[in-house]
Parts: C-alpha cells; sequence; structure tokens
C-alpha cells in the first residue's frame, strides 16, 4: 500500500498532500453517498408505508369492537371513566394500520397502547405492545400495527373523545406491492432533509479521519507528543458510564417490580437494585459540578459553546424521537414546527418524562460562571463549612417530609444548585480523609431507605432527588469510583467511548425501550431474572448505537452548521 504524503504549511501543521491537490474534490464520494442512501432510505420507508396499507385507506373496514371496558358513551362521545380504558377487537386478516378520524379536536394530549397477539385465546403480554400519543388538537391520526399475523387487539385511548370514523385498513403483502404504491408514499421533503444531513455527516465524518490519520504521524514529521487525553480522570468516565447504565435500570426494574410475586426473592432483588440505580440523577449532577465548576479562565462565550450547547444542542436533536416520532397524528408542518418549539420550550414531551432532568442540569450550567468566581479562591474552611452547610439543609428536607412536617424555610443549597457544589467539594484534596465515613455513610442510607420502601407509598419523595439519603448513596457511588482510578487503566478506552455517550444515551433509551424492548421480541412468559436482567443490556447496545450514529448524522452537523453561521455573523460585524 502507497503511503499517504504529508507536507508542511508553514504555520506548523501538517497536510495531507492529497488533500491540499484535491481540495473539495476529495469530498464528493461522501456527499454522494450521504445522497444515496437518503434516497434509498426514503424508498425503503414509503415500501414499508405502503406494505402497512398507507395510501389505500379506502379499502379499510369499521372498527368492531368486540368488548369495551372503563369508558362512558354518551351520543357517540368516548370518556375515559378507569385507570385503563381499553377497546378489545378481533380480525381474521392483518390490519396494516388504525385510521383515527375525530369530530371534535383532542382537548390534551392523549396516550395510546396497542396490544396485539396472534391466538385470541392468549392474554396480551406487556412485551407486546405499541405505545405512542396523539396531539392535542388532533383531528386524524393513523397506528401503524407492526408486521406480523396477528389478530388479537387491545387498544386503549387513555383521554375523552368522539369518534367520526375509525378503520382497520389491511396490510398489503409484500409481493402485491406496486411501484405506484412505493412512489405513492415517497415525502420529498423528508427525503431532502435526510439527504443534506446524511451528506453533511458523512462529509464531516471523513474530515475527520483525515484529520486523524494527520494527526497520527505528525509526532514523526513535526515533533510533537502526539497526546490524546493525557491527564484524563478514568474515574469519572467510569461514573459517567454508570449513570447511563443505572438509568436504563431504573426504567426496566421499576415496571418489574410492579408484577413480580410480592416478597419473592426476584421481588426484593429487584426493589433494591431500583432503588440503588435511582441515584443516577445526583450522579449526573455530581459528575456536572465535579468537571465544570474547578476555575477555568473561559470566557463566558467560549463557555457557552462549549458546554452549554453540549447540553442544549442534543436535546434538540433528540427531542425530535419523541415530539415526532412518537406522535401518530395527521398534520401539517407548520404545527408539526409549533408544537415541537412549544413542547422543547416547556419541557413538557409527553413520551420523554425522563427529560426533567435534562432541563435541570441545563438550568445549572447557568450557574456555571458565577460559582466558578465564588469558588475561586475559597479557603479549605469555608467548603468545608459550606459542604455541611448543605447536607444539612437536605438532612433538614428529607426529615420534613418522613415526619408530614413541613419547614416553612427554605434555602437553594438544600436543592439541586446544592448537589451540584457538592460534585465540586468531592474532589478536593481535603475530602479524601472522609471517603470511608462517605461510603459507609451510603451503605448505611441504602439500608434505611429500602426499610423505608417496605412501608411507606411515598418513599420516593422521601428517599429520591434532593434528599440526604439518595445524596449520601451517590457520594458513596462517587468517591468509591474515584478511589479505583488506579486500576481502571484497563478498561480507559472503553469507558471513555461510553462516557462520551452517557448523556446521549439518557435522552434516547426510553425511546429505545418503548420501540424496541416492548415489540414482541420477549414474553412475560420467560423467567423473571431474564426478563429483568435481558432487557438492560440489549437497550444500553442500541441506545450507544443510535446515539452514536446520531450524533454524527445530526448532533455534530447541526453543530459545525451553528459555528459556521457564528464565524459569518462575526465576519459580518466586523466588516460593517
Amino acid at each position: 500500500m502507497q503511503r499517504e504524503k504529508y507536507m508542511e504549511t508553514g504555520k506548523g501543521t501538517v497536510v495531507p498532500e492529497r488533500k491540499r491537490l484535491w481540495g473539495w474534490m476529495g469530498s464528493w464520494p461522501a456527499v454522494a453517498a450521504g445522497i444515496i442512501l437518503a434516497v434509498l432510505a426514503e424508498l425503503a420507508l414509503a415500501w414499508y408505508g405502503a406494505g402497512r396499507g398507507y395510501g389505500i385507506e379506502d379499502q379499510g373496514r369499521g372498527l368492531e369492537p368486540s368488548v369495551i371496558v372503563d369508558y362512558e358513551i354518551e351520543d357517540g362521545r368516548f370518556r375515559a371513566a378507569g385507570e385503563v380504558p381499553m377497546i378489545l377487537f378481533q380480525t381474521e386478516e392483518s390490519p396494516g394500520h388504525i385510521h383515527f378520524i375525530f369530530q371534535e379536536p383532542l382537548k390534551k394530549d392523549t396516550m395510546v397502547f396497542l396490544y396485539y397477539e396472534e391466538d385470541p385465546s392468549a392474554h396480551f403480554d406487556r412485551f407486546s405492545r405499541k405505545e405512542r400519543y396523539m396531539m392535542e388538537g388532533t383531528r386524524e391520526a393513523a397506528l401503524t400495527v407492526p408486521a406480523g399475523d396477528f389478530h388479537s387487539f387491545r387498544l386503549e385511548i387513555r383521554g375523552d373523545f368522539v369518534p367520526e370514523q375509525v378503520r382497520l385498513v389491511p396490510a398489503v403483502p409484500a409481493g402485491e406491492i406496486t411501484a405506484g404504491m412505493v412512489l405513492g408514499q415517497v415525502k420529498p421533503w423528508r427525503m431532502a432533509v435526510m439527504g443534506v444531513f446524511l451528506a453533511a455527516g458523512l462529509y464531516l465524518w471523513q474530515g475527520r479521519r483525515l484529520a486523524d490519520r494527520q494527526r497520527a504521524v505528525r509526532p514523526a514529521v513535526s515533533g510533537g507528543t502526539g497526546a490524546d487525553g493525557a491527564g484524563r480522570r478514568i474515574w469519572l468516565d467510569l461514573v459517567r458510564s454508570l449513570a447511563a447504565v443505572l438509568v436504563i435500570i431504573v426504567h426496566v426494574t421499576e415496571p418489574a417490580v410492579l408484577i413480580l410475586p410480592p416478597g419473592s426473592r426476584l421481588h426484593l432483588a429487584a426493589r433494591a437494585i431500583s432503588l440503588g440505580a435511582l441515584s443516577c440523577n445526583l450522579l449526573f449532577v455530581l459528575i456536572s459540578g465535579a468537571l465544570l465548576l474547578p476555575w477555568k479562565e473561559e470566557p463566558v462565550g467560549v463557555f457557552v459553546q462549549k458546554r452549554l450547547m453540549s447540553v442544549v444542542l442534543p436535546l434538540a436533536v433528540y427531542a425530535c424521537f419523541y415530539v415526532r416520532l412518537m406522535c401518530i397524528t395527521r398534520t401539517g408542518a407548520a404545527t408539526w414546527i409549533w408544537y415541537y418549539l412549544r413542547m422543547v420550550a416547556g419541557g413538557t414531551l409527553v413520551e420523554a418524562p425522563h427529560l426533567w432532568l435534562v432541563y435541570v442540569l441545563a438550568g445549572l450550567y447557568l450557574l456555571v460562571i458565577p460559582f466558578r468566581y465564588m469558588l475561586r479562591k475559597l479557603p479549605e474552611k469555608m467548603e468545608k463549612l459550606l459542604t455541611v452547610t448543605i447536607l444539612a439543609l437536605l438532612a433538614v428536607r428529607t426529615a420534613s417530609l418522613w415526619s408530614g412536617q413541613m419547614v416553612g424555610i427554605s434555602c437553594f443549597l438544600g436543592d439541586w444548585p446544592g448537589i451540584f457544589l457538592l460534585g465540586y467539594f468531592l474532589t478536593r484534596d481535603w475530602m479524601r480523609r472522609y471517603d470511608r465515613l462517605l461510603v459507609a455513610g451510603g451503605a448505611g442510607a441504602f439500608v434505611l431507605a429500602f426499610w423505608l420502601q417496605g412501608f411507606r407509598p411515598d418513599y420516593k419523595e422521601i428517599v429520591c432527588n434532593q434528599s440526604i439519603l439518595m445524596t449520601s448513596m451517590s457520594m458513596a457511588v462517587f468517591v468509591t469510583a474515584l478511589g479505583m482510578e488506579r486500576w481502571l487503566a484497563p478498561l480507559a478506552r472503553m469507558l471513555k467511548v461510553c462516557s462520551r455517550y452517557s448523556y446521549q444515551v439518557l435522552l434516547v433509551h426510553w425511546f429505545v425501550l418503548g420501540n424496541f424492548i416492548y415489540n414482541g421480541w420477549m414474553s412475560s412468559q420467560m423467567p423473571g431474572v431474564v426478563q429483568v436482567a435481558l432487557p438492560v443490556p440489549v437497550c444500553l447496545a442500541l441506545s450507544l448505537g443510535i446515539a452514536a450514529v446520531t450524533d454524527l448524522l445530526a448532533v455534530k452537523v447541526l453543530d459545525r452548521g451553528l459555528v459556521k453561521l457564528g464565524e459569518v455573523l462575526k465576519k459580518g460585524n466586523s466588516e460593517g
């Protein structure tokens, strides 16, 4: 293989000769590949849509329920009158989708669940369901039925509605799908958007590959060190990776706890695991404090670009998964855009209740600059005093919730900002004298919380988040990981990758659970241990894969575009 030639530019950098000579020509294969992939992806989506009966709604037939439960029906108006209102129906032919038309717009965002079975005599399985929602104001919606030989269904519309027409549209066998049916489902705007992002993402990826090759030979040409990530704290990568895994564990084990036989060993184990995993929220906050609050000579503009955008931009991208892909409402682009902006700005995404933590983190990021100045020359004695004050305030808050006697005073140090500061204090040298005490305190807090869980229905209010119990548990995990730094070197590369996508896993895992874990490949007839343990690594692997692709094709593209836009605006202002 011919070795790549490199040239000095006169500015101390090294540029591949091929890149220097070809310029943009070397990027065209990546751009062309992106456009071709967009066309193929659109044709695949159009083929799937045609197979699920889209475009032949006139061939559907009216839904004929066999049983209606927990709905009060008056003058054609369905009003949810129970916790789980449902419509049971069966069909001899496999439906492709259910088409809804409502006489009146929906008054609020409404959850929709569809359970499906092949055998009409079988019980519906919690692992075989589809979960979607309809936005407020919906007049028309379409719920795709998963491909398969399903004949028995349970439809749950958890809200009030006035149906004008509900039709089962038949699926179209693969051999009967025509080119005209496929072309009828092609959406040019969707294909254009995919083309732009795929082409730009592959172009940037190719550029990074060339840059990596440049760095690989730079020591031999320019005498650089070639160090990558020198001084990286592996233990923080471990904590970030652990926090991402614990988020998934919480949302897998909590539903399992509700259905496992009470008092069984597996039930007790699931309760304990779920309780310990709830420390994930605080771990993300503690990590942020440890990374961001140490003093740095960093202008506000640079901080906003590097840090705040690292939270807001991925949130804006992954919100599309929940706002658009999880919604079955049929409406125009203007409505979608307005609804998306309203949901993201208000933090009220229907299918993403877990994203409240992201808004907490974004708010804490706004405090970083003033906190840095406050902590810059803070004496050790004052750091200790602040630590004790924060813990005391959290303890008072927890005790008041436990006793039911609320304390009238409050202080922001007894809330998320205080826990944010604790992340910084936990990394201080003087804190190492208390590591064993913190670990013991965390173990004691876990035992107390587990005991409380057994008889207090409101235990989550007492134990979780801004609680001295959960804070103690989280600090114990934090300092334990810090003490393991010397043994983590063999895992450094793996932890670096997991840590890199930990925030993205937090964002996307709920989408993965709803769309890949509970879609029929598992069964509640499997052993309970398998039901609890298997979804966690599967969800983690899928979340990491989706995060890596989304980061490449969307987040980095938008980030680069915003940087370029800022440069253009800055140049325009300077010239003006």
